[in-house]
């Protein structure tokens, strides 16, 4: 079994974690959540944590004056992953994840930029090559084009990315820990829950075509070089559930809509994301909305040249990741209803991708594994 530590500051000396209380410090909350007591994750089976950090998750990886990893939180990311080892913990899923989760002013500049054909006010984030538009009244979500080659057209980040060095050093420092630490990289999910195909303009978490940059090839290069399968270095995604799982949306066979990438319109992201990395369009597909799924519309397909002129490509070809990792967080109307959404996003993982890759979900909080091989 699967756990999820989606704050780890194990690099502050008091505990910001939730169900810890802040007289203790972070390594003795990590060690009662990880360790032999009853209540902790080991006695229940766990043998594979995935672990969030970076500057919107209490993790401060770069030195912000020399552009350096922190000695300090290196030498805390030791003890932290020699205490896994130490329980037994031998699996993990590092998460670096550089997308911004908070709305702290001091994370973010917000500037009116030419952008998308226009003028348009963003918020830039230091670890993202790419800016965010206001939403609503909370939330700003990355750039859009209103149809258009985003991928392309959105603005690049000139105004405080950090720049790709810097997050391949974090990457690299990550990594060389867990081989010191004799644990084995499971999945390396770099940038959580990518939304490629609403948002396309986040491809340039693959390929950065603002700065020529291959991530997602440098990426993998890391535990590639340290002896770990380098296509575990891969990019989550989450799942499309229904409206509401087994009313009128299933055909006799018990098969959901296909969706326009093909395949499951459950797994309407994870095809985007595929697409995309055998230089297939991707982004701004049109569909036929059932019951809260994207479904192909027959009127029209990926294959019209007037659709694809709206779409968007990458500059690589890529190999598929060795692990799949699907979000999925629906909670519906009955019990029944909710186990069967998990059950059906199961099903159609095997019936599109049979028994090829492991896969991770995450419900409620925990990551378990899935469909394909025990993780």
């Amino acid at each position: 079994m699967y756990e999820e530590l989606n704050r780890n500051p194990y690099d502050f000396a008091q505990a910001l974690m939730r169900g810890c209380p802040t007289t203790v410090t972070v390594r003795d909350c990590l060690v009662n959540m990880v360790g032999t007591s009853a209540a902790s994750f080991r006695p229940q089976g766990t043998t594979g944590v995935r672990f969030f950090f970076g500057p919107e998750w209490y993790s401060t990886a770069i030195d912000r004056l020399t552009g350096t990893v922190r000695p300090v939180w290196r030498a805390k990311l030791r003890l932290f992953l020699q205490d896994l080892r130490k329980f037994g913990v031998v699996r993990i899923t590092p998460t670096p994840s550089p997308g911004p989760h908070d709305r702290d002013p001091n994370l973010f500049e917000q500037q009116t930029v030419a952008s998308c054909g226009g003028m348009k006010t963003l918020r830039f984030y230091p670890q993202e090559p790419f800016g965010r538009e206001q939403q609503d009244a909370v939330n700003w979500w990355p750039e859009r084009c209103n149809g258009g080659t985003d991928y392309g057209s959105a603005a690049p980040n000139t105004v405080n990315f950090a720049g790709w060095n810097r997050f391949f050093d974090v990457v690299e420092a990550t990594v060389e820990e867990a081989k010191l630490a004799g644990l084995d990289i499971v999945a390396l999910d770099y940038y959580n829950e990518l939304p490629i195909d609403g948002f396309p303009v986040t491809a340039r978490m693959i390929y950065d075509n603002k700065t020529g940059t291959d991530v997602l090839g440098a990426v993998r290069n890391s535990p590639g070089l340290n002896g770990f399968n380098p296509d575990a270095a891969l990019l989550s995604v989450t799942q499309i559930a229904p409206a509401e799982p087994g009313v009128n949306d299933q055909d006799a066979a018990g098969r959901y809509c296909d969706s326009p990438y093909g395949g499951s319109a459950l797994l309407h992201n994870m095809s985007a994301f595929f697409d995309a990395l055998r230089l297939a369009p991707f982004g701004n597909v049109p569909f036929d909305a059932q019951n809260g799924l994207p479904c192909a519309d027959p009127l029209l397909p990926i294959s019209a040249l007037a659709v694809q002129e709206k779409m968007n490509f990458l500059y690589f070809a890529y190999p598929k990741p060795s692990a799949l990792d699907i979000h999925s967080q629906s909670y519906f109307s009955t019990t029944s209803r909710t186990q069967a959404n998990a059950v059906h996003l199961h099903r159609d993982v095997r019936r599109n991708q049979p028994g090829r890759w492991p896969v991770l979900c995450t419900v409620d909080g925990r990551s378990r594994p899935g469909v394909g091989e025990w993780l």
